[in-house]
């Protein structure tokens, strides 16, 4: 049977359609042709590898293989006149620089030091992390007292929350507070506690109308809101989480003060406990 370049069949529909044949098809990649010519797919590897020097119209010692030798000869494997310098050897060597291939083995190879290293980063960066986070509580008891706080005055005087920060001073993120009073019947007051970089100059001791002079101003780093506690009891609790308020410190210490945003009486020589939560940034 003559070879066609296409054929015509009918569909379902009695409609002709022409089709290309394999011949066709390999004419495009000239590997079939009418009429032969040196540019079959054969041919044309041919002279691929002729470029690369695989394959010569005159043979010389350029072949890939010789090219490949004579790398080897380059990296020092195949030698004019042999050597012990092969590339085995001086694998052999690097592995004995590494204590792995001795002439005396001992435990100290390069598979037991890599152990040990592993042993000892998984036993102090695995383990013993270090966190920014910090976590302060200062406690004071007020005056043995029941004198009450009017609105808006200070209640205990001045606190300090070392270590709450970086040492040598940096910016701190506040997260969250705790306060817990010592007592069985909850203030109905909230509170807020003002900060500063420094001791208040201002010094203003307990039941003393809270002010912020200009003094005060250059240390001063704003307040927390703190609601009024909660009676569990024996004990009045109350916190405020994600607080998430950037203050930038002078040292690793904040300083602040207690603030009575209500008028209360307080219990006499109550204990009040004030828990500042920290990250260092």
């Amino acid at each position: 049977m003559p070879q066609v370049d296409e054929l015509r069949v009918r569909d379902a529909n009695n409609v002709e359609h022409d089709i290309a044949t394999l011949t066709a098809i390999a004419k495009l990649f000239g590997e079939v042709q009418a009429s032969p010519t040196p540019n079959t797919l054969l041919d044309r590897l041919k002279t691929l590898a002729t470029l690369v020097g695989e394959v010569q119209a005159t043979p010389t010692t350029n072949t890939l293989l010789d090219r490949l030798k004579a790398l080897a000869v380059l990296v020092g494997e195949v030698h004019a006149s042999p050597t012990a310098n092969t590339l085995q050897d001086r694998l052999k060597t690097l592995a004995a620089l590494l204590g792995e291939v001795q002439a005396n083995p001992t435990a100290n190879t390069l598979q037991d030091r890599l152990k040990t290293i592993g042993t000892v980063l998984a036993g102090t960066l695995g383990v013993n992390q270090v966190t920014t986070a910090h976590d302060v509580t200062t406690t004071f008891n007020r005056p043995a007292d029941t004198t009450a706080y009017a609105a808006l005055d200070v209640v205990g005087g001045a606190m300090t929350f070392a270590a709450a920060g970086k040492a040598g001073g940096a910016p701190a993120i506040v997260t969250g507070v705790q306060l817990q009073i010592d007592v069985a019947d909850a203030p109905a007051s909230a509170h807020r506690l003002h900060l500063y970089s420094l001791t208040p100059p201002s010094a203003l001791a307990d039941n003393a109308a809270f002010d912020l002079p200009a003094g005060d101003r250059a240390s001063y780093l704003g307040y927390v809101e703190i609601p009024a506690p909660v009676d569990l009891g024996a004990t009045c609790y109350v916190e405020v989480n994600n607080v998430g308020k950037q203050i930038k410190l002078s040292s690793g210490t904040v300083y602040a003060y207690l603030q009575a945003v209500s008028a209360y009486t307080p219990a006499s020589a109550a204990a009040y406990k004030v828990t500042l939560h920290t990250v260092e940034v």
